[in-house]
């Protein structure tokens, strides 16, 4: 891991250990290139005054595709619903005192990324992971030109002899086989998404 990810998967940690110390009931948790919208504002507030049994919902993310199942409306235009695949991104979230313990559980020793350890499936944490669906939380259009982890992992992955993934044009049969798990995913999502 490039020494950005290893900062950024502290800072989250410590935030975990935050609420959990201090008995916090939820928290949102926001990093520096996130962008609120009038309706996330909306979701965050009814999700605060409805009685739902949640440990994580993800307010920003990458390539969520939601589960056919599970889909909850939160308001007139946003729903909850299970991931059917695995999502990245750390920009926005809420968690509850619960929900960290469970992260807190399995944070250490550090193994991957913060997001992929939070979302990713590769760690059965048992968290209720929902995510707001479509995103109602947008990043900074200079998101990816400031984030300081991309700057020390491509680097990083050259020394190691990683190459940077093909284009999708290239991989024709891999895209189906992606494609193909997640629709099956839709329908039948891990337990832990």
């Amino acid at each position: 891991m490039a020494d950005g990810e290893l900062g950024c998967y502290l800072s989250h940690s410590r935030i975990w250990e935050k609420v959990v110390s201090e008995n916090i009931a939820q928290a949102l948790v926001i990093e520096s290139d996130a962008v609120f919208t009038d309706e996330a504002i909306e979701v965050i507030h009814e999700i605060e005054q409805k009685d739902l049994n949640w440990d994580l919902i993800m307010l920003y993310y990458r390539e969520c595709y939601p589960a056919f199942g599970k889909r909850r409306p939160i308001t007139e235009n946003s729903k909850l619903v299970r991931f059917a695949n695995k999502s990245a991104c750390t920009t926005a979230y809420l968690v509850t005192l619960e929900g960290a313990m469970k992260l807190l559980k399995k944070a250490y020793p550090i193994k991957m990324p913060v997001d992929d350890y939070m979302t990713g499936g590769y760690v059965n944490k048992n968290t209720n992971t929902f995510a707001v669906y479509p995103r109602t939380i947008h990043v900074t259009d200079d998101a990816l030109e400031t984030s300081t982890i991309r700057e020390d992992l491509f680097p990083l992955m050259e020394k190691e002899g990683i190459k940077r993934r093909v284009e999708k044009s290239k991989q024709p049969l891999k895209e189906l086989e992606k494609s193909l798990r997640r629709f099956i995913k839709k329908i039948f999502p891990p337990a832990w998404l």
